[in-house]
């Protein structure tokens, strides 16, 4: 069966996939018939192997790969293996061991040689249904926990096993039913992948819950702690603070959350602890060397705005988030790249079981972009003229040497479009930029006002940081059938 892999990004990437098989007996080969290296985890509980690889992708490209049955079983089926005290997965970049009660200890990151103690639970706040204080209840719009403030553990023992391949090694952990998490270290990933599984939340006790992931550590982060502003610039939190005003603390919990995007962090100044997560969600650090993620809710009372009902939903939530730990500059740069590729998944595609194909793998580029250049859109319109926008996914002062300014000659670039004439346009692609007409507005800054377009015929930019540039490509008339292909998927 070929299995077809498509990264939308352009940049290339080492992918670790994973595929549910109903057997052991398979072989894995790539689009020259060699042989690849793959684990088979035994999923005891639904009678189902997961079989995990890693794929070298190209950029705005795809590869194929052919999962066929074999004579014999594999000899790769990791079993899992209960949790002692002490016991470790690792790879390269890191080390997790784990307690007697099944949760993380401690944290190894190998390439600065230096053991932190961090560990990781799940808690809950029961959500308020209105009090004395307020009658304004927790629901579907409004984070409200009850009064008292406090968090509860699911439960005080864990149950944990581990399974340990070639290429992943990783621990299970089973808080209860309904709580459920993977912690993963792949070969040659420089991030420990974490993955929960959360719900239904039970109420038979009668109160709505909202449960949160909650990492503790002993960096000193003098009551900081950063958000990304909808994937751009991090904006710096400080606990019951706001930077234009004098902040009275009323609500300890909701008045710290803030949107997490893409990702939150806390630093001592020299190490960094970065979580990345794969959708929008809650955070805040409570206490100093902590981060807490709101992972899932349950409210059994209308919060009054608009809904009309409690939320009320007995769902279950899955959710990848990407745990690093660096010192800096490295970790600035780790956070900007892995927030861009989690939320920028490689497709899986599956093709007729006797199926192949006169090119299994492909391009739409010649060469890689550079690390600080994200193709954010490259789209077909409706008169045929191709809509490109680039943007620079680091900001200014930020501690990474990737946070400079970067020169791209697009001409150069695409395989088969032959980019020789654009328009730069403002941001939504509608309006010729030079033709933009903004207000003038008194300013104390030196900076000069619009940047002015770049000429039709010149097609090396160069990108500032956290900037978005976007054209319209109207003499494109070289399109290959790949790059069609591949322009509707991104």
């Amino acid at each position: 069966m070929p299995i077809v892999l498509y990264n939308p990004l352009a940049w290339e990437r080492l992918e670790n996939i994973r595929l549910p098989v109903e057997t052991s007996a398979l072989k894995l080969t790539d689009e020259n018939n060699k042989d690849v290296a793959f684990d088979l985890i035994n999923n005891s509980d639904t009678n189902l192997y997961t079989l995990v690889f890693q794929a070298d992708l190209p950029p705005v490209g795809y590869r194929t790969y052919y999962l066929t049955a074999s004579s014999s079983a594999s000899s790769k089926v990791i079993e899992p293996i209960p949790v002692a005290d002490g016991n470790s997965i690792e790879n390269q970049f890191y080390q997790i061991t784990f307690g007697n009660d099944g949760r993380i200890a401690s944290v190894l990151q190998k390439s600065i040689g230096q053991t932190y103690p961090i560990t990781q639970d799940f808690l809950y706040y029961i959500s308020n249904p209105g009090d004395s204080i307020s009658g304004q209840a927790s629901g579907a719009y409004i984070f409200r926990p009850d009064s008292s403030e406090n968090t509860y553990s699911i439960n005080q023992n864990v149950t944990t096993s581990i399974q340990v391949g070639a290429i992943v090694q990783e621990a299970e952990q089973v808080w209860a039913d309904w709580a459920i998490q993977s912690v993963r270290l792949y070969s040659n990933s420089d991030f420990i992948e974490i993955v929960d599984t959360i719900g239904p939340i039970p109420i038979d006790d009668g109160h709505g819950k909202e449960i949160i992931s909650r990492i503790t550590t002993n960096l000193q982060t003098d009551s900081k702690w950063f958000t990304d502003a909808q994937g751009h610039e991090y904006q710096t939190r400080v606990r019951n603070f706001r930077p234009t005003w004098n902040y009275t603390t009323i609500e300890p919990v909701a008045g710290n959350y803030y949107p997490v995007n893409e990702g939150i962090y806390i630093t001592d100044g020299t190490v960094q602890l970065s979580l990345v997560n794969d959708r929008s969600a809650g955070g805040s650090s409570m206490q100093d060397g902590e981060l807490e993620l709101m992972v899932h809710r349950r409210c059994l009372v209308d919060d009054g705005r608009g809904v009309g009902e409690p939320l009320n939903e007995s769902t279950i939530v899955r959710s990848t988030k990407n745990l690093i730990v660096n010192t800096l500059p490295l970790s600035d740069t780790q956070l900007r790249t892995r927030s861009i590729l989690v939320n920028h998944p490689v497709v899986i595609a599956f093709g007729p079981l006797d199926a192949s194909f006169e090119q299994p793998s492909g391009s739409a580029l010649t060469a890689a972009f550079p690390d600080n250049v994200h193709l954010q859109s490259l789209e077909t319109q409706s008169d045929g003229s191709v809509l490109l926008r680039l943007h620079h996914p680091y900001a200014v002062d930020e501690a990474s040497p990737l946070a400079q300014p970067v020169t791209i000659d697009v001409s150069k670039i695409f395989a088969t479009l032959k980019v020789s004439k654009w328009t730069e346009t403002q941001l939504t692609g509608v309006i010729p930029l030079d033709k933009v007409k903004r207000l003038q507005w008194n300013s104390e800054s030196d900076e000069e006002g619009a940047r002015k377009p770049v000429p039709e015929d010149d097609l090396t930019i160069t990108l500032n940081p956290m900037e978005t540039r976007t054209f319209v490509v109207s003499d494109s008339n070289t399109l290959s059938q790949l790059e069609v292909s591949q322009i509707r998927l991104i």
